[in-house]
């Protein structure tokens, strides 16, 4: 059953929002730090507190703690309910569940190896887990789905209709990529998460938060855990302008200060799911060849290759973004790697190659 809460501000208080935290609770708490986040404010997550990162429990156990002195709403998203696997294991494929728990972080493996119960199989270890954490599971499962207030209407994927009064199947887990559906045009901003905000445009990868206001839809998941190069964004409504925010972001990455500007220059987002190369040339440091949906060629360094196909005539690579940062001297800069095509990194929320100089970041 669809679930709904309305937010009355009486108070006025400061409201930030965040989505996708996905268990990195050590970047949640720095986000949280940048934006002096204090119990007179209001905190809206918009879904996926848990799984893929790797403190989940802890997460979970975290805001349940920042619930007891601060206004917090927590909505449900597409993975915060893995744990009913262990309260309703009836209502599942025993094989899909092994798989599934086999090849991610999950706050069911967390909760297995607490309780000393790694050792037993799905679903062996349902009814002892669901006994010993039913508080904990019974929170998670009675997540609202959707939050409104005066302005907003927070959801963690999306709405088919901005209706309230009909429910029947009001929540899309589905991509909503707004800026090709004109369909959904909202009165009230809607606030989701869900789908990392680089995956809607091609013309650069950038990870903070979009405002379509063609249909009125903020989009603020920076593909934090689940993306390489990805970041957690928070946002702080201001008054001064109806679209107007303030964005934090925190990444896992170290920071540095570029020395020397740089020019952007144009390049290919390679998505994940847009991955296929036709190989030309292959040597010691780098593959050379066509990508299959852009019809460009492409050289990257040799470690972003996932796996070779067709006696390695076609490559499927890791999601990269070809692209040059435009950066100015003392930007800061997120490291996420070297390879052999520079310095692979984050500045202002944009991902792509640095060709200049770096020296250590005195405040990180």
């Amino acid at each position: 059953m669809i679930k709904v809460e309305f937010l009355e501000n009486k108070l006025n208080k400061r409201i930030l929002v965040t989505s996708d935290i996905h268990g990195n609770l050590k970047v949640f708490k720095e986000v949280l730090k940048k934006a002096e986040f204090n119990n007179n404010d209001i905190l809206i997550i918009v879904g996926d507190l848990i799984e893929k990162g790797d403190e989940s429990l802890n997460t979970v156990l975290f805001v349940r703690e920042l619930m007891k002195s601060t206004e917090v709403y927590y909505l449900m998203g597409n993975n915060d309910d893995v744990v009913d696997i262990i309260k309703n294991p009836d209502n599942y494929i025993e094989s899909r569940i092994e798989s599934y728990l086999n090849n991610r972080n999950s706050i069911v493996i967390e909760l297995l190896n607490k309780h000393g119960l790694s050792d037993l199989k799905f679903p062996e270890y349902c009814k002892i887990l669901y006994e010993k954490e039913h508080e904990l599971i019974d929170f998670l499962l009675d997540r609202p789905h959707v939050l409104v207030d005066s302005k907003n209407i927070y959801v963690h994927a999306g709405i088919l209709k901005e209706d309230l009064s009909d429910l029947t199947e009001m929540i899309s887990l589905e991509r909503l990529y707004f800026a090709d559906e004109k369909e959904y045009v909202y009165q009230k901003r809607v606030v989701v998460g869900h789908v990392p905000v680089s995956l809607y445009s091609a013309d650069c990868v950038c990870n903070s938060p979009y405002y379509s206001a063609s249909n009125n839809i903020l989009a603020i998941d920076g593909g934090n855990v689940v993306h390489h190069g990805g970041q957690l964004n928070l946002i702080e409504f201001t008054n001064d302008l109806k679209n107007s925010f303030v964005a934090y972001d925190a990444n896992e990455y170290e920071k540095y200060k570029a020395i020397d500007p740089q020019k952007e220059k144009d390049g290919i987002y390679i998505k994940y799911d847009e991955n296929i190369i036709k190989v030309i040339k292959v040597d010691d440091k780098f593959l050379n060849g066509i990508h299959l949906l852009s019809k460009k060629e492409i050289t990257v360094d040799k470690k972003y290759v996932l796996e070779y196909k067709d006696s390695n005539t076609i490559a499927m690579v890791k999601e990269l973004s070809l692209f040059d940062l435009e950066v100015k001297k003392g930007d800061i800069l997120s490291l996420i790697s070297v390879d052999s095509n520079g310095i692979y990194g984050i500045v202002n929320g944009f991902v792509g190659y640095y060709h200049g100089r770096l020296e250590k970041n005195e405040k990180d």
